[in-house]
């Protein structure tokens, strides 16, 4: 009889990672679903502001590395009253642009 307890534990076990695993995954979904329409949201307002909106929802959104570079890049450009299209991360593009790394 000791032996059914162990067997019938680890069935209720398995159902129970069986229907959390379901439950989790339209959660994950409407999450991405979240992150991905504040970030085209952020992109259309492309603001400083919005970015930062964009990691106050989404910290650990698929877009927070960019969001972060992107805040960077307004806030420079803000302070030395240039376009934010000017500064990008050095050894990127083409022509002159000032290159972050010269920046700091």
């Amino acid at each position: 009889m000791h032996r059914w307890g162990h067997v019938v534990a680890a069935l209720r076990t398995l159902l129970l990672a069986t229907v959390s695993v379901g439950v989790a995954a339209p959660a994950a979904v409407a999450q991405a679903d979240r992150d991905e329409a504040d970030w085209q949201a952020a992109r259309a307002e492309g603001t400083s502001r919005a970015f930062q909106r964009y990691l106050e929802r989404n910290p650990l959104g698929r877009h927070a590395g960019e969001a972060f570079v992107l805040i960077s890049r307004l806030s420079v450009a803000e302070e030395w009253g240039i376009s934010p299209d000017l500064i990008r991360p050095a050894g990127t593009g083409t022509g002159n642009p000032i290159g972050v790394a010269s920046i700091y």
